[in-house]
């Protein structure tokens, strides 16, 4: 084989395993991150090309992973403090107060489903509304709840298209669950 050839050759071979060098480095990287450490995140290649695109992609995945389990986290952690509560039983709407309970189901013309439920309880106040999470207050435990009723109502309205609304009972609080209601 003649010299020129033979480089050629040895040139052509070489080329594309240094060409794709950086996406074997990806993979690489990739495959070393387990649920354990999703805080974890992928190098960035210099440049603005579809490599560097597909890695920040990525890392930008990685992100919401690592937020959804860290939300998941929390939630079992709640789940299993309120389960170690010796107080649990079980009310539609907790409130303490004497009038605690289900206000009905509506079914407007808007094509939603709304369940109502108000109690003559302490409420909820107006900046903790937007938050669906475990208040500070329902930490305490003083009575009996877990805390975690309306982040669970919110994430299974969210996962069924629909919504919920907090709003005053004057005293206590007046939730609103409306999802889309469905031809049978």
């Amino acid at each position: 084989m003649p010299p020129a050839v033979a480089l050629l050759t040895g040139g052509v071979w070489m080329l594309p395993g240094r060409a794709l060098r950086p996406v074997g480095d990806l993979r690489a990287q990739t495959a070393e991150i387990t649920a354990g450490d999703l805080g974890r995140r992928l190098d960035v290649p210099p440049a603005d090309d579809a490599l560097g695109r597909l890695a920040r992609t990525l890392n930008d995945l990685l992100a919401r992973l690592d937020d959804s389990a860290g939300q998941q986290r929390g939630f079992v952690a709640d789940a299993h403090t309120s389960c170690q509560s010796a107080e649990q039983p079980a009310h539609p709407a907790r409130g303490g107060g004497p009038a605690s309970g289900l206000g009905g189901l509506e079914l407007p013309r808007s094509g939603q489903a709304c369940l109502a439920a108000a109690d003559e309880g302490p409420g909820i106040p107006a900046a903790d509304r937007s938050r669906f999470t475990r208040l500070d207050s329902a930490r305490a435990r003083d009575t009996g709840g877990s805390g975690l009723g309306l982040a669970i109502v919110h994430d299974l309205a969210v996962a069924h298209h629909g919504r919920i609304r907090i709003e005053d009972n004057d005293p206590g609080g007046h939730v609103v669950v409306c999802i889309p209601a469905t031809d049978a």
